[in-house]
This record gives structure tokens, C-alpha cells and sequence, in this order.
């Protein structure tokens, strides 16, 4: 007698057994998810379906009890900046749905600005649609992630950029460098805002001010009329002059 060869549904229901037995959750769970978006499925097999899924978010949870104890949420906000930078770094293998409450009451009482930025990105990475709320300068602001625009591919950081090549590239390769690196920076703490279209020129002028203030031997860099052209295109706040790594 002919061997029978497996069904499709047979083959999907091992895979996913499969990614649960070796812990891969994330998969296991696309997997599924992924099949009951379908049209149709067989019944007994949706039901096993929704016996897998159980399984999953059962993982989950546990994993959520065991490895929350790592972050002790009550005075995280009052931890010291390394502390924080290691409590991210380990968000950041994380499904963070499960920790949505605990981030949203860290973001609210963080007081560094870098800090609240690497929050948000967080948020933004794993594309939550749940609407958040941060404290910046005394006002409350409510934002959706997965609508924010991160630095990397935002239109204006590329048009900034291409001005710092167009002013300087020619006088200083290095210059411009410096010039982006500080760019990613005032846009990273910005977040979940963006440097606006008629921000680019006064954006552009106020980093490369700044960078040339913080250069050596800047009289020989760039002469007087130089300076004087940046400081003729407008006036823009940069939140680099406030950032802190110690709080």
C-alpha cells in the first residue's frame, strides 16, 4: 500500500509544534496567526489552532513573570543612566506588548530626554498602535508608534544632510561627519516629533554652529563671512545643548 504523504495542515501543525518545543514563540505564533486570517481551515484543525495559540501566550506569560524580575519597575525612573541602558538593552529582546503599562509609567516620570527617546523607539520598532503618553517640558504629549517617523528615514534629516555636503564637503570631509552624527542626535531626542520642512535650514545652521564652536582651531576652518551666512538662516533650539548622560 501506498505511503500517504502528509497534508499541508499536517505539515503546518508540525512546524508550529516544532517552534513551540524549541521556544520560538515569535514564529510559532506568526505561524498560526497567520493561518486564521485564511478563508478557510478545517475545523478540527482551527481548533488546534487555538490550542497552539493558548500554548503560546501561556509562554509568554510566564516568560513575562520570570524575566520582569530583572527590572524593578517601581524606581527604575531613579536608577542610575547605566542602569537604564542595561534595562533597554534587555527590553529590546523582548516582546514589549507585555510590558506596555510598566514602559508607559517610565516614559511619563523619566526626566532624561535620551532616555524617554530610547522608550519611544522601543515602542516604535515593535510597531504598537496603542496611543502613549509622555511629559516633555511640562506638557503632556500623546502619540501613536507606529506612526512616528524614526531619524533614518525621515525626508528632513535627508535634506540637512545634504546640506552639510553641499556647505562644507569640499572645505572638510570630517566636518560633515561630525555635522551628521550631531544631526541623528538632535533628531533621536526630538522623538515622537520631527524636524518640520521649514525647520531644515535653521536645523542645518544650528548643528553646524554648534559643531564648529566645539572644533578645534575654528578660525582656521572657516573664515568670519562663513559664520556669519549660518547665523543669517534663523534661529532653531537644540535640545544637544540640554542632553545629560548622568541623570
Amino acid at each position: 500500500m501506498e505511503e500517504k504523504q502528509p497534508s499541508y495542515f499536517d505539515q503546518l501543525l508540525d512546524e508550529i509544534q516544532e517552534a513551540i518545543i524549541n521556544c520560538d514563540i515569535v514564529s510559532a505564533k506568526e505561524l498560526i496567526e497567520e493561518e486564521l486570517r485564511q478563508i478557510y481551515i478545517p475545523k478540527e484543525v482551527e481548533l488546534k489552532l487555538h490550542e497552539y495559540l493558548a500554548m503560546c501566550k501561556s509562554q509568554d506569560e510566564d516568560f513575562h513573570k520570570s524575566s520582569s524580575m530583572n527590572i524593578c519597575w517601581d524606581t527604575i525612573a531613579n536608577e542610575d543612566f547605566n542602569h537604564k541602558l542595561m534595562a533597554i538593552d534587555f527590553l529590546k529582546t523582548q516582546n514589549i506588548r507585555l510590558y506596555l503599562h510598566e514602559l508607559q509609567q517610565w516614559l511619563i516620570v523619566e526626566s532624561n530626554r535620551f532616555i524617554q527617546s530610547m522608550i519611544i523607539v522601543l515602542f516604535v520598532e515593535q510597531n504598537i498602535s496603542d496611543a502613549i503618553q509622555m511629559v516633555d517640558n511640562g506638557m503632556q504629549i500623546t502619540f501613536i508608534p507606529s506612526y512616528v517617523i524614526l531619524p533614518n528615514e525621515a525626508e528632513a534629516i535627508y535634506e540637512i544632510k545634504r546640506l552639510f555636503h553641499e556647505w562644507f564637503e569640499s572645505r572638510d570631509p570630517v566636518f560633515v561627519q561630525k555635522c551628521c552624527y550631531a544631526l541623528d542626535l538632535e533628531a533621536f531626542l526630538r522623538l515622537p516629533m520631527e524636524i518640520e520642512e521649514d525647520e531644515i535650514l535653521p536645523c542645518a545652521s544650528a548643528i553646524a554652529r554648534k559643531v564648529l564652536d566645539e572644533v578645534a582651531n575654528q578660525e582656521s576652518l572657516f573664515d568670519i563671512f562663513e559664520k556669519k551666512k549660518l547665523a543669517q538662516q534663523g534661529s532653531f533650539e537644540l535640545l544637544l545643548n540640554t542632553l545629560e548622560f548622568n541623570a
